[in-house]
């Protein structure tokens, strides 16, 4: 009887926030889309539709310029892997637990659980700082969403309130002292690069969609985005980029652009090929204590000349 070969998913569907939204991850924990369970059907995410479609900003370049290709892979490994654990970091703080220097987080280039290191504790002790300086009052946090109108789908960092510092220049004179309603998404990279407007105001457009409900006409109007980088040389350990109700707007329209470019470039059918891979190997070589190796025998044919033979019969002509 032939054993039956087993097999196992190239990818799985992690769930999110919504139980109609789920990742579709490969074995290396990567996911491009999301599949929306309610309507069967894959959509990809905006921050693949981002990179497909948006250049990154002059500055990104300067920043890997002078590392070599390894380098500058594992740059990004690096700081994607402290990025990640950052985020499950102030995920936990938001949530009320509390974190000590030997609280572990999963490490994926370590394959192992880990306690933070002194950039990811940095990062915390920035987001401390931001946390003291705006006083945020949360209403979701790391909530998936996805545009049925437009096609695509993401995670929202946070969205809450915060209360605007007086003198704080990144907002008009008008609004100090005042709160407002912001979707913020954290970063821990080297900069905050051109296309995260990008991506805060798609995530905007579909949580507005997403939640006709909570974010009434009013909201939507008052609705700002922004983006927290963590980690900086500045005094306070963090620096942050917002945009406004109509810079949003204005935004989304330059993300739609590049989805225009994102659906040229790979099409509109979004399905996804899903393989089964083997689950396991096991191989029989059999061995041996002694080979007897046949001697090769020589080919027929003209006898090769030797080297002064050759000479000789060059001097004949």
């Amino acid at each position: 009887m032939r054993r039956k070969k087993l097999t196992t998913a190239s990818h799985t569907y992690e769930p999110t926030s919504n139980k109609n939204i789920f990742r579709f991850v490969d074995r290396e924990g990567n996911w491009t889309h999301y599949w929306i369970r309610n309507k069967k059907i894959f959509v990809p995410s905006v921050n693949h539709i981002i990179r497909a479609g948006y250049p990154k900003g002059e500055r990104f370049y300067q920043y890997l310029l002078y590392a070599n290709p390894v380098e500058a892979e594992r740059r990004l490994r690096t700081s994607g892997e402290q990025g990640a654990r950052t985020h499950a970091a102030i995920r936990d703080l938001i949530e009320g637990k509390r974190i000590t220097l030997t609280t572990k987080y999963y490490n994926e280039i370590t394959e192992r659980f880990d306690p933070l290191n002194t950039e990811e504790w940095q990062n915390l002790e920035a987001f401390m700082n931001w946390v003291s300086t705006y006083r945020p009052q949360l209403l979701y946090q790391e909530i998936a969403v996805w545009s049925e109108d437009f096609h695509f789908a993401g995670t929202i960092d946070f969205i809450g309130t915060i209360l605007v510092p007086e003198g704080d220049k990144n907002f008009p004179t008008e609004l100090w002292g005042s709160r407002i309603l912001i979707l913020i998404d954290w970063k821990t990279g080297s900069g905050i690069w051109d296309e995260y407007e990008l991506q805060v105001a798609a995530y905007r457009k579909a949580l507005i969609e997403f939640m006709p409900r909570i974010f009434t006409q009013t909201s939507y109007t008052t609705l700002w985005t922004g983006i927290v980088r963590l980690g900086t040389s500045h005094r306070t350990g963090f620096e942050m980029a917002v945009w406004s109700p109509d810079e949003s707007e204005a935004n989304f329209a330059l993300f739609a652009s590049a989805y225009a470019i994102f659906v040229r470039k790979h099409g509109v059918d979004f399905s996804i090929e899903e393989k089964e891979i083997p689950s396991q190997f096991q191989v029989y070589i059999p061995q041996v204590e002694h080979i007897d190796l046949v001697p090769e025998r020589p080919r027929r044919g003209r006898k090769k000349l030797s080297k002064s033979k050759e000479v000789d019969k060059k001097d004949e002509k």
